[in-house]
């Protein structure tokens, strides 16, 4: 309360409101917040500042002695109420005592009870700079130094005020100013802080605290790497319900995590699910248990993530990812620039205004993360992904111990035994990855592949049959332009449209698809030619009007609508190469190939010779991409060809063959 507040004077009816500034007489007899040995009887004093109210007396009856009194009242719990009767009471002593004098009152007394708290937490445990490093990262937050202001001894200043019930309010308020001194500072990655600095000053060398930043001693003795990590993943099916060859992701991914180092590229493991109480926490306290130098949280800033990457490299275990990920640009940047390890890092300014300087901080970690829902499609993009569900009433699972953590630290030990023994084995090693949806997909598998072939037996066919049951050979990654191609790739092929799809009747067509995303958007009125227009426009694909058999309409070419597709949509449900075409005298079948538009280049084409045998024309739709590409390069020489029926799947004529000739279907 400004000094302006404590001296302002009001009549009322003759009354004049006292000056609250005396309330400063409250000496440091209440540093213990009130404790009955410094106040004999609070009701006493009630009882009197009731009695001179009622004769009149009001600066009497506000006292600082009864500001005391109800100050320390009020910071109690199970006397809180009886400070707010005691008000009420004032009040109806005398309707001239104003409800906003004794509450400021109050809030003078409670600031000198602080105050003297304070200094008598200070006196009696000897740390007579225990406020310095409070005011010095409160600076430090204010100049956005957050390393700075982050400090240690912050932590320990502020473990050491909350240790003491009549300091504690001291430390929750210096926590408040610290996180709304700076943006990149919240009361979360304080007191993610404190309670690091909470384990190590346990004293425990198993601890936490310890394992996390000076790391374990390895076991003494050779480990069978193919045994210990069936043991890791039986502990998985022990204490989770998880779907086909999933323990055998989370095994190599925990194990992997003692190896990140020997990667190139490195995946983060999603662990999703559809609805609550679907096992995700228990999960993380079972990865928290095997991986290497795991640091657990439910919530994190950008800020914490590189600074404690850079600090001690954590294996980054984030629960509760769809409460605080959802919208948060730089955090998600963050994250997925830890997936290529020569790219893995950010940069930041730091230092006070004398001198200011660039740092680099790493980001390259392991990190799994869990949510309710999916995960956005460049961090899905960028993980090993694992689909979890509730558990049914036949399902059973063993309990969690109370620290599963500290039960497990020999398999730690023979974990980072092992990965320190077979780093070169796993840096050099070169496993077939099976075929996936795409080649992101397979360096995201690739890391496990190689500590699978190390640990050798039956891992490594183990690591293939997960990577093909939990990634399969549909790319379900899609981001919204990438689906959106699909969506058309399927209607093209569906409607049959030859050469030209108009705007408006594309818009239409997907408009009428109720399972996906179209129809929701622009606020449910669906997708319309501009929206549509600006999301094929980074493909290069524009509409404009067109020649549509006699008439022009407004649309798209359909072959360049093809040739985005052979790019960008996967070959799994789409025919990726050349475009279908049908003999110029017969019906149209399918999509048409030839085109009239002159931004075509002619195409060298081979053409078969009068004395060769027919050939089989072969289709490529369901090849692999580059069979089907060389087919389409180099088409089979031909001739004589009255045995081949007419097919939509055939190769684009050369373009100086007769359309009359049967050399036409092909």
């Amino acid at each position: 309360m400004s000094d302006s507040n404590n001296k302002t004077s009001d009549a009322v009816n003759g009354a004049t409101k006292p000056d609250a500034a005396s309330t400063d007489a409250v000496d440091s007899d209440g540093a213990n917040g009130g404790d009955d040995a410094v106040q004999p009887n609070h009701d006493e004093v009630i009882e009197r500042a009731l009695k001179d109210a009622e004769d009149g007396q009001i600066d009497d009856a506000l006292s600082p002695e009864l500001f005391k009194s109800l100050a320390t009242l009020r910071r109690r719990a199970d006397t809180v109420s009886h400070c707010h009767d005691a008000v009420k009471k004032l009040i109806a002593a005398n309707p001239e005592i104003k409800r906003e004098w004794v509450y400021d009152g109050i809030e003078s007394a409670n600031k000198r009870l602080n105050d003297a708290a304070k200094q008598q937490a200070i006196s009696s445990s000897g740390a007579i700079e225990c406020p310095e490093p409070i005011l010095r990262s409160l600076e430090a937050a204010k100049n956005d130094e957050v390393a700075k202001a982050l400090s240690s001894e912050l932590y320990e200043t502020l473990l050491k005020l909350e240790s003491c019930p009549e300091t504690h309010g001291l430390a929750t308020q210096a926590i408040s100013e610290i996180a709304a001194a700076s943006k990149a500072i919240t009361k979360g990655d304080i007191r993610n802080g404190i309670e690091l600095c909470k384990k190590q000053q346990a004293g425990d060398s198993d601890s936490v605290g310890d394992e996390l930043l000076e790391g374990i001693e390895p076991w003494s003795e050779s480990v069978n790497g193919s045994e210990l990590a069936f043991e890791i993943k039986r502990l998985f099916n022990r204490h989770c319900v998880l779907p086909p060859f999933a323990d055998v992701v989370l095994t190599l991914w925990a194990v992997s995590t003692y190896t990140i180092n020997e990667h190139r590229i490195y995946p983060k493991l999603a662990v999703e699910s559809p609805d609550k109480r679907c096992g995700k926490t228990t999960l993380m306290e079972v990865l928290n248990a095997t991986c290497y130098r795991s640091l657990t949280m439910s919530n994190v800033t950008s800020a914490v993530v590189f600074r404690l990457i850079e600090h001690c490299q954590p294996t980054m275990l984030i629960d509760e990812a769809d409460t605080f990920i959802d919208g948060k640009d730089e955090l998600r940047g963050i994250i997925n620039s830890g997936h290529t390890r020569s790219g893995a890092f950010v940069f930041r300014v730091e230092g006070d205004s004398s001198s200011r300087e660039v740092t680099r901080f790493s980001t390259w970690a392991p990190m799994a993360l869990a949510r309710i829902g999916e995960f956005g499609a460049t961090i899905q993009d960028r993980s090993v992904r694992v689909p979890l569900k509730r558990k049914l009433s036949h399902e059973t699972v063993t309990r969690l111990p109370i620290d599963l953590q500290a039960e497990h630290v020999d398999t730690r030990r023979k974990l980072l035994r092992w990965a320190e023994g077979n780093a070169s084995a796993i840096r050099t090693s070169e496993p077939q990855v099976p075929h996936l949806s795409n080649d992101r997909a397979e360096d995201n598998w690739l890391a496990l592949m190689k500590v699978a072939e190390v640990l050798g037996g039956d891992w490594p066919d183990l690591a293939k049959s997960a990577a093909i049951a939990l990634t399969g050979s549909e790319d379900n990654s899609d981001d919204l332009s990438t689906m959106l191609l699909r969506d058309i790739n399927e209607i093209l092929q569906q409607r049959g449209w030859v050469k030209v799809i108009p705007s408006t009747t594309l818009c239409e067509e997907l408009n009428k698809l109720s399972d996906r995303p179209w129809p929701s958007m622009r606020n449910d009125k669906g997708v319309s030619g501009h929206w549509l227009a600006h999301h094929l426009k980074p493909f290069e694909l524009t509409p404009a009007k067109r020649r549509d058999g006699n008439s022009l309409t407004r649309g798209y070419s359909v072959e360049k609508f093809q040739g985005v597709f052979s790019r960008y949509v996967s070959e799994s449900g789409a025919q990726s190469g050349t475009l279908a075409q049908t003999a110029v005298d017969q019906p149209f079948s399918g999509f048409q190939g030839g085109t009239n538009d002159p931004d075509v280049p002619d195409s060298k084409t081979l053409r078969g010779g009068n004395d060769e045998d027919c050939s089989i024309v072969p289709l490529t739709e369901g090849l692999p991409e580059r069979s089907a590409q060389k087919a389409n390069e180099n088409p089979p020489k031909s001739s004589h060809c009255d045995d081949v029926p007419p097919s939509t799947n055939s190769h684009t004529p050369p373009n100086d063959l007769d359309p009359d000739s049967d050399m036409a279907v092909l």
